[in-house]
């Protein structure tokens, strides 16, 4: 973006603040914190080669390593001031599961196949589980048995499916043990998950203790992109299955973008449910700046160059000026059709995620082009592995390798 005043004071800020690796005595979250300031570190080091965002990547997952104290899953809150975690029995899938990107690339660029060999231990256990959904898992889950009867492409489970396409993408289309659990997952999705209301709008819903809820978040506005992404690198290897793929991404996609039109915020709700005569109802009617629809819009965008999802990005983020721009930053709404009713937030998701996906959509396609980088669940662009580093990569989850068996 040429914001090169910007990026020096940034850089210095890390440079003078975290290196001096002097932790607050307060509990993190080892899953946001691998995927917003790892991965934030690794992205920075890819565009610059500079070596600080690197050693400050390697230093963190250093330190996050400790969580993993029952071998396969790493628990999902430490103290990084005195190493502590927060241990549990059952663990929320999307936290388990999408360490797999970070972590590998982590072992990549520092030749420490450590890292790497930690996330294989955990994609083993998962393929190994069996559902009433082939290639769906619970929310909720521990080593050797589930914790509950939740199936969600939503909340708790959504960027574990992501990665699973974008890791068999970044290995070069190699470990096909990915691209299995991806094609049984999205399989899965299309005969459970996915419906079209009365009035013809596609979703995806959960599944909860065997009923549908027909209530789609707004977290799940990701799959459209998904699916398109996967139909585009042709992982189903069948032009049909690819074909029923990418009407699914374009109707998903339409349906989340429907859900700002039809709001008098032109924002979209966190939640909305499809009423039997087909209406989209919002049940959780705040807008907390999530990136999912525009994620998918400049997905559909890069793919086909149709000015439509230019236009869908341009009304929302004039929606984003109008209605949470403040004088110190952006907030979100308490309620989308009420935009007078603000909360006091700005996520850090909103930089990183929806502004940069809403950038990017007006952007030359040779900036970060799809077919040389995955985007890490938090929008950090990555490099697909050449075939030297996929060499490499294979060899590192080969090593001391220990046979996960899993009771299902």
């Amino acid at each position: 973006m040429n914001l090169k005043e910007e990026y020096q004071q940034a850089r210095q800020w890390v440079n003078d603040n975290i290196t001096k690796h002097h932790y607050y005595d307060e509990v993190i979250s080892v899953f946001e914190t691998n995927i917003r300031v790892i991965g934030g570190f690794l992205t920075s080091y890819e565009l610059t080669h500079d070596q600080l965002y690197l050693d400050e990547a390697e230093l963190l997952a250093n330190r996050l390593l400790e969580s993993w104290t029952l071998d396969i899953f790493p628990n999902s809150r430490l103290n990084l001031n005195n190493s502590l975690t927060l241990e549990a029995t059952c663990f929320i899938l999307s936290e388990i599961g999408t360490m797999f990107l970070e972590f590998t690339h982590l072992s990549i660029l520092t030749g420490i196949s450590t890292y790497a060999q930690k996330v294989e231990l955990i994609r083993e256990s998962l393929q190994t589980r069996l559902t009433p959904y082939p290639g769906l898992l619970p929310t909720m889950l521990s080593p050797t048995y589930y914790c509950c009867n939740i199936f969600s492409i939503g909340a708790n489970g959504d960027s574990y499916y992501e990665y699973l396409l974008k890791m068999w993408i970044y290995t070069g289309k190699k470990n096909d043990n990915y691209r299995k659990m991806y094609l049984d997952a999205t399989n899965s999705i299309l005969n459970n998950m996915y419906k079209v209301s009365s009035l013809g709008e596609a979703y995806i819903t959960n599944i909860e203790n065997g009923n549908l809820t027909h209530k789609m978040e707004h977290l799940m506005c990701f799959v459209g992109g998904m699916f398109a992404l996967g139909a585009q690198v042709n992982i189903t290897m069948d032009q049909r299955m690819n074909d029923l793929h990418w009407k699914a991404a374009v109707e998903l996609t339409k349906t989340c973008a429907n859900s700002y039109i039809k709001t008098k915020s032109g924002l979209g709700p966190e939640t909305f449910e499809f009423t039997k005569d087909g209406r989209q109802l919002p049940t959780a009617p705040n807008f907390i700046q999530r990136p999912e629809t525009v994620e998918s819009i400049f997905i559909l965008y890069r793919f086909t160059g149709d000015p439509m999802y230019q236009d869908w990005g341009w009304q929302i983020f004039k929606a984003i000026e109008q209605h949470c721009r403040v004088e110190t930053g952006y907030v979100g709404l308490k309620d989308t059709n009420n935009p007078s009713k603000k909360d006091d937030l700005q996520q850090s998701f909103f930089m990183a995620e929806t502004l940069k996906y809403l950038y990017l959509l007006f952007e030359d396609s040779e900036m970060i082009p799809l077919d040389k980088y995955v985007f890490n669940t938090e929008a950090h662009p990555l490099p697909i592995l050449n075939d030297q580093q996929v060499k490499e990569y294979f060899e590192m989850i080969s090593k001391n390798q220990t046979k996960i068996i899993a009771k299902s």
